[in-house]
């Protein structure tokens, strides 16, 4: 499917606030209701839309310790690494990167103890050559 301005406004609209009303979609794009239900239907079936879920608001998120783990590794062996990251619940996503490091990993837990003991996973692991880690402080901008 291709996306046209329209398509994409409705996205940017949608991910900031996937429960507003069809018919105020209509009133902000400008077209019908039908219209819209139509578009979200099709970027539901062609998998641009792959479901809905919750944002979490500041009181949950301020009680959340976040870290990136920078990662040197065996590029050899790096499909097992993913298997083995995928299985640390802490983890909530893993990107491969160009630069000096092979992957960034995004880690979240109820305490700082927990960001440790993920960290303490990661290094254990015999394909991790090397670890860079940053605990984040503050989210400045949340889309």
């Amino acid at each position: 499917m291709k996306l046209d301005d329209t398509d994409r406004q409705l996205l940017k609209i949608l991910r900031l606030d996937a429960r507003k009303p069809v018919t105020l979609l209509a009133q902000i794009l400008g077209i019908s209701r039908q219209t819209v239900q139509k578009r979200i239907a099709a970027l539901e079936q062609s998998d641009i839309i792959a479901g809905y879920t919750i944002k979490n608001g500041q009181h949950f998120q301020a009680e959340l310790f976040r870290a990136q783990a920078m990662l040197t590794i065996d590029n050899n062996v790096g499909d097992q690494l993913i298997a083995y990251l995928h299985k640390i619940e802490q983890i909530t996503a893993v990107y491969s990167v160009a630069g000096n490091f092979d992957a960034l990993v995004s880690i979240e837990s109820s305490s700082s103890e927990g960001i440790d003991q993920v960290l303490d996973k990661i290094r254990r692991h015999p394909q991790v050559l090397q670890t860079q880690s940053y605990l984040l402080l503050s989210q400045k901008i949340n889309r």
